[in-house]
């Protein structure tokens, strides 16, 4: 049967029913599996090669921290002795160059060669980003623009030996998700999940997961990011509080008992019911904590300026789990 010959029909026959449509001209091209142009672009993108293992940082809300936990994430990776680099895919907008500056800015007329990009590099990190490259223009793209944009991006970016590419995607479940999933040589591993407590974003979380799952991509974590007020900043002013006015000492400990406490604010969250749901044991919370982001918009990595703190040992916790469920997914028969 002639497909081609019937989908030209059919579209016309469904163009001209427009009210508005006064004549149709349909062109049809297709580009065949072993096209040479096709298989000499592969060839050419030979960026990816030596990546071992690729992990996506995902959520379907915007606003939630997702970049935040991407950035820290690597730089704990790195810190475990990996070879880690970090693709920010938000074209549309770009984290990357804000919350983490280069050990030297990016320079087109050194780092493009052909159709290679060299990736910038921040202590011992890799990265990349249309905002690196770019960084006063606005990416104004419909999405058949988009997926050659990000797929050149990914793919001509010089990794070199590489244990974990993290790559921070946008909100959302769409062209750049399924584009990536369907990268012939993208290999996708693993994809932690970042929410907030609320039944607002833990409804996008079902999204994404659900999404996940049908491209074939495990939803290894999940990070419930503000999960409450991290008050601990303030003891050191109890300390001080109580003393200036004389506080005896079960004063001052109840007075350290309440403000340590720390405040659910946005709930108690869903990490009990992701596990229900789909089995991820590896969840967890982060607090609302004012030193991340001023050390983002520092453009400084928390984990690398309060390694021994609170909450860059979660984000540890985070990263070991995350390596031994890829190990393991990989030593699975």
């Amino acid at each position: 049967p002639d497909l081609k010959g019937e989908v030209k029909m059919a579209c016309d026959e469904a163009v001209r029913e427009l009210d508005w449509v006064k004549d149709v001209s349909i062109t049809m091209t297709a580009l065949p599996p072993e096209d040479e142009m096709r298989q000499a672009s592969m060839q050419a993108a030979t960026g990816l090669q030596k990546v071992k293992n690729v992990i996506l940082c995902a959520s379907c809300k915007g606003g939630v921290g997702k970049s935040t936990t991407a950035v820290n994430f690597a730089f704990t990776l790195q810190s475990m002795g990996y070879k880690v680099g970090i693709m920010d895919m938000d074209v549309y907008g770009p984290s990357l160059p804000t919350m983490v500056v280069p050990d030297r800015p990016f320079n087109p007329e050194v780092d493009i060669v052909g159709n290679a990009i060299s990736p910038v590099v921040a202590s011992g990190v890799k990265l990349m980003s249309v905002g690196f490259i770019n960084p006063q223009d606005s990416f104004v793209l419909r999405g058949a623009k988009v997926s050659p944009l990000v797929q050149q991006l990914i793919s001509t970016t010089q990794w070199g030996d590489l244990d974990y590419l993290v790559i921070d995607m946008p909100p959302g479940t769409g062209d750049i998700h399924l584009t990536l999933s369907q990268m012939e040589n993208l290999k996708i591993d693993a994809a932690v999940i970042v929410t907030t407590p609320q039944r607002l974003s833990f409804v996008d979380v079902v999204k994404g997961v659900e999404m996940f799952d049908k491209v074939g991509v495990p939803s290894v974590a999940v990070v419930e990011n503000m999960a409450y007020l991290d008050t601990s900043p303030l003891q050191a002013s109890v300390d001080a509080f109580a003393a200036k006015h004389s506080l005896p000492p079960d004063a001052k400990d109840e007075l350290l008992e309440l403000v340590g406490a720390g405040e659910a604010l946005f709930g108690a969250g869903h990490r009990k019911r992701l596990a229900e749901m789909w089995g991820i044991e590896n969840t967890y919370s982060l607090p609302l904590n004012g030193d991340i982001a001023k050390q983002g918009d520092a453009g400084v990595p928390y984990v690398l300026q309060n390694p021994d703190g609170a909450v860059s040992a979660v984000f540890k916790e985070l990263a070991e789990s995350v390596v031994a469920e890829v190990r393991r997914m990989k030593e699975e028969p």
